[in-house]
C-alpha cells in the first residue's frame, strides 16, 4: 500500500511539473508576439531638413525623415544591396536617437542623479518608446538580411550588412522584455551577429564591430557576459579609433569591472575626443552622456 501511494504521489508530481512547464511556455509564447506597430505609424515624416540649432542634438523627426526616404529607395530597388544597407543604417539611427534623447530626459528629471542611475538611464524606459524601437529595429533587421542575401562574399556591402544586422539585433533585444528575449533566443542572436561582424572587419566604421561586441559582453548577463574580454575589445577600439563613443563604452566596461578611476579617465577622453564614423550624427548626445557620467562623480 505504501509503495502504491508513493508511486501515485510521484505521478501527481510529474503531472503537475509537466503542467507547470506547459503553462510557462504558453505564457512566454503569448508574450513573444512580434512588433504590434506598423513602421509607417512609428516614423515621424514631418521634418525633412535640419532646423536651426539642430546640429548638435538632432531631432527624432529628422532621422525619421531620413529613414522614410532610405526605406522607399530600398523598396523600389530590392535587388540593390547598398540601398538595403543604407535603409538598415537609417533605421538604426531612428532607434538610437529615441534611446539617447529619452535617456537624457530621464537623467534631467532626477534632482541629483547617481552614477548608477546615469549608467542605467536606458533601463526601463517607457513601454511605448520601446515598442517604437522594436518596430524600427525589426525593419532594420529585414533590410540587413536582404542585403546579406544579395551581396557577394567579401564585398563591402556584405560586411556593412553584417554590422547593421548586429546593431539592429542588439537594439531589438534591448527593446523587448527579458522573457521575450529569452524565449526568442535574442541573446544568442546577438552573440552570433556581433561575433560575425567582428571576425569580418574589426576596424569598420570607427571600430564599430569591436565597440559593439565589447558593449554586448559588458552588459549581457551570465553566461553571455564577460567584462574582462569586453574591456580588452573596447581598449582595442580606442586604439584603432579614439572617438567619443568608443571611449564612453570603454569607461562603462571599466566601471562595471570595478576600475572607477580608469573609467572616469575614459569618460573624460570621450568628452574631449572627436566624433567618429558610424553614428557621428548622434555624437552630441554621446558626448553629453559622457559629461553626465563625469557630473555624477560626486553623487556616488
Amino acid at each position: 500500500m505504501i509503495g502504491r501511494a508513493v508511486q501515485s504521489e510521484r505521478k501527481v508530481v510529474r503531472v503537475r511539473g509537466a503542467m507547470t512547464v506547459m503553462v510557462t511556455v504558453a505564457l512566454l509564447a503569448a508574450s513573444c508576439v512580434g512588433p504590434r506597430l506598423d513602421v509607417d505609424e512609428v516614423l515621424d515624416q514631418t521634418a525633412s531638413e535640419p532646423v536651426a540649432g539642430d546640429d548638435e542634438f538632432p531631432t527624432t523627426a529628422r532621422f525619421d525623415a531620413l529613414a522614410t526616404r532610405a526605406r522607399a529607395a530600398a523598396l523600389a530597388a530590392e535587388d540593390d544591396a547598398a540601398l538595403q544597407v543604407a535603409a538598415s543604417r537609417a533605421f538604426f539611427l531612428a532607434c538610437d536617437v529615441r534611446m539617447q534623447r529619452a535617456s537624457l530626459e530621464r537623467i534631467d528629471a532626477l534632482p541629483r542623479p547617481t552614477l548608477d542611475e546615469v549608467l542605467n538611464a536606458d533601463v526601463g524606459l517607457p513601454a511605448d518608446l520601446r515598442a517604437e524601437v522594436e518596430t524600427l529595429s525589426a525593419s532594420g533587421i529585414e533590410h540587413a538580411d536582404r542585403a546579406l542575401s544579395l551581396a557577394h562574399d567579401d564585398s563591402p556591402e556584405r560586411t556593412r550588412a553584417m554590422l547593421y544586422l548586429a546593431i539592429n539585433t542588439s537594439i531589438r533585444a534591448w527593446s523587448v522584455s527579458a522573457s521575450r528575449a529569452l524565449f526568442e533566443g535574442l541573446g544568442s542572436d546577438c552573440k552570433r551577429a556581433t561575433s560575425a561582424c567582428l571576425a569580418a572587419d574589426e576596424s569598420l566604421e570607427g571600430a564599430a564591430p569591436l565597440r559593439l561586441r565589447g558593449r554586448f559582453l559588458a552588459r549581457a548577463p551570465w553566461p553571455l557576459g564577460d567584462t574582462k574580454n569586453a574591456v580588452e575589445l573596447l581598449r582595442r577600439a580606442t586604439e584603432l579609433a579614439p572617438f567619443t563613443l568608443n571611449w564612453m563604452f570603454l569607461g562603462d566596461a571599466l566601471y562595471a569591472r570595478g576600475d572607477a578611476d580608469e573609467a572616469f579617465a575614459a569618460w573624460q577622453s570621450a568628452v574631449d575626443a572627436p566624433a567618429g564614423p558610424g553614428a557621428s550624427e548622434l555624437n552630441g548626445y554621446h558626448r553629453e552622456l559622457a559629461r553626465r557620467r563625469l557630473a555624477a562623480r560626486d553623487a556616488r
